[in-house]
């Protein structure tokens, strides 16, 4: 599981409180225009996704939210040692 920086811990809570999404169009050099999602940093826009794309995120994401409605956490203090780890939570 990625793990962040704690140093980085002031930036990222600020940009999961501005992050937001909105119907877009892509335009191609072609000349075509593509449905698309933009996704922005406040009132930047951040990377704009094609819709397929979009829908793969979105996926990634619920996955990523049920892992942690899944995980259960340890509870550990310091006389549970390696061995007794498995029980902590009983």
């Amino acid at each position: 599981m990625f793990t962040t920086r704690p140093e980085n811990a002031a930036t990222n809570l600020k940009v999961s409180e501005t992050i937001e999404a909105a119907p877009a169009r892509m335009r191609t050099p072609e000349g075509d225009v593509l449905e698309a999602v933009a996704i922005f940093t406040g009132r930047r826009v951040t990377v704009v996704l094609t819709t397929e794309a979009a829908r793969r995120l979105a996926f990634e994401i619920a996955d990523a939210l049920e892992v942690h409605t899944r995980e259960k956490p340890v509870k550990r203090d310091t006389a549970t040692n390696d061995h007794f780890a498995g029980l902590a939570d009983r």
